[in-house]
């Protein structure tokens, strides 16, 4: 007995780590300002994403794209981070990100947040006329996978 369930647990796991990738959302969220900053994501020329033939294309939301979205606590400014792969080729993991403004009739990209390097974004703090975020950064010595530094950001809001 103990044989046969442990059998069927490790057919479930492998089940559900073959499904992952499936599973895995790629959509941007949350909040109001979702549809403005995919636009933006898969409009923009300068985040550098090509296609398949290396032809300079919008970037893809895939099971390679991570896009989370903060909000001013006003909730008229947003600052959309993106990681992703910029080349369905290779793997190369870029970072981006960008701001965003409430107005009437929706949100409106604004720009981009320039020379910025780094991996993924945390501790994202708005102050007035500004906002803060930490991101990882590669030491000497450092993997590609793993960056042992921290870098603070802080950047000027419109």
């Amino acid at each position: 007995m103990g044989a046969c369930l442990l059998k069927n647990v490790v057919l479930l796991s492998a089940a559900l780590v073959l499904a992952l990738p499936q599973m895995a959302s790629a959509d941007v969220r949350p909040g109001p300002a979702a549809s403005a900053v995919k636009r933006w994501f898969t409009t923009d020329r300068s985040l550098n994403c090509f296609d398949r033939q290396g032809n300079p294309s919008g970037c893809r939301l895939d099971e390679d794209s991570h896009v989370t979205v903060s909000y001013a606590p006003s909730g008229s400014i947003a600052v959309a981070f993106a990681t992703y792969v910029n080349d369905p080729t290779g793997n190369a993991e870029m970072f981006a990100a960008a701001v965003f403004r409430k107005e009437q009739d929706g949100w409106r990209f604004v720009r981009t947040v320039p020379n910025l390097s780094g991996k993924s974004a945390t501790n994202v703090a708005f102050t007035p006329g500004g906002v803060s975020f930490d991101t990882e950064v590669w030491r000497k010595g450092d993997g590609h996978c793993c960056p042992t530094g921290r870098k603070r950001w802080t950047v000027a809001l419109p």
